[in-house]
């Protein structure tokens, strides 16, 4: 019984400390700090309400991943409007730094990712931002490991395209780096 009550509470401390990576994946998808925040309490309560349902503790994160993806979907499938890329306002990532140069890289790479098909967007981000393994990434989105494989290379190959248009040749390489 004692043993039951420390693995309850140590799932909720472990979700509890998951919450940056899930609100990071979730802005990264959105776009938006508030829907963003929203997503990510509604996974958290729902992987609250259904721990039981975790067999193996070792797969928290892409369970809770997993939920968080299922919420963003749902929300998608809610509001099936079209979006307008070029009403989003990109907010400044780094002022500890103050270089415009990194913060106009910023801002293209995260308008470019913006830009990405949904599907092509959440593989890019889950396994480049947060860092799962292309085998985490297909349990968490249902899909074969070669799906998730090829829509990681396309975002790529888009992202690396349409950033070096931008440049119009003033890079010679694009390093594309985790932007937090």
């Amino acid at each position: 019984m004692l043993n039951k009550i420390f693995n309850i509470f140590s799932i909720k401390s472990q979700i509890e400390y998951s919450r940056k990576k899930l609100y990071q994946a979730a802005y990264s998808w959105c776009h938006d700090h508030a829907l963003s925040d929203d997503l990510v309490q509604d996974a958290m309560l729902n992987a609250l309400s259904s721990k039981a349902e975790l067999e193996d503790p070792r797969y928290l994160d892409t369970w809770l991943f997993r939920i968080l993806l299922n919420c963003w979907h749902d929300y998608l499938k809610k509001n099936k409007e079209i979006e307008n890329y070029d009403d989003y306002v990109f907010s400044s990532i780094s002022d500890v730094e103050n270089d415009y140069l990194t913060g106009e890289l910023i801002s293209r790479v995260r308008q470019q990712i913006s830009k990405l098909p949904v599907p092509l967007r959440e593989v890019l981000t889950l396994t480049d931002f947060s860092e799962f393994s292309y085998q985490q990434v297909a349990e968490i989105m249902v899909i074969p490991v070669g799906t998730v494989m090829s829509r990681l290379y396309r975002a790529r190959r888009i992202l690396e395209k349409n950033l070096l248009e931008k440049t119009e040749g003033k890079l010679s390489v694009t390093y594309l780096r985790k932007v937090t």
